[in-house]
């Protein structure tokens, strides 16, 4: 009976922490991904502002010159 309760809860901790890494990965992934867009923002604002194109030209020198990592919010190409 004791061995049981020894394996039910190292089975408990374990399993947790694995949780706990999986949770961690997803946020850890979450601010790269903001840190990435706050990236292509500025370079938006900086086509918009400096460059004086259309919204759809400065889009696309967005697309071609920002990460080539896709967002969970990107619906395009």
């Amino acid at each position: 009976m004791f061995y049981l309760k020894i394996i039910g809860s190292a089975l408990i901790v374990f399993s947790t922490g694995i949780m706990g890494y999986c949770y961690g990965k997803q946020f850890s992934n979450r601010l790269n991904n903001l840190i990435y867009m706050e990236q292509c923002i500025k370079i938006l604002e900086t086509e918009i502002v400096y460059g004086s194109n259309l919204l759809t030209e400065a889009l696309n020198n967005v697309y071609l010159r920002g990460n080539k990592k896709k967002y969970p919010l990107y619906l395009g190409k």
